[in-house]
């Protein structure tokens, strides 16, 4: 049991965040998925980074902060 928490709890924390948070799940171009699903990998990092606890959180922050998005993005 120990170990399927631990699988599930990998499986919530990446693939739920770009399906749920990044509208993964709506995509239809079989042919640029996975680069564009690089992308949002890439995007994500920073946004965890921030200071707010959920990841649409963060988005709105750095939507309205425009300075604080482009401090993470030079680190």
């Amino acid at each position: 049991m120990r170990y399927l928490r631990q699988y599930w709890g990998i499986e919530d924390s990446v693939f739920y965040v770009r399906n749920v948070g990044m509208d993964e799940g709506c995509l239809r171009d079989r042919r640029s998925g996975h680069r564009l699903s690089r992308i949002r990998d890439a995007a994500l990092n920073p946004l965890r980074t921030s200071e707010a606890p959920y990841i649409p959180d963060a988005r709105r922050i750095l939507v309205a902060r425009v300075d604080m998005g482009l401090s993470l993005l030079l680190c």
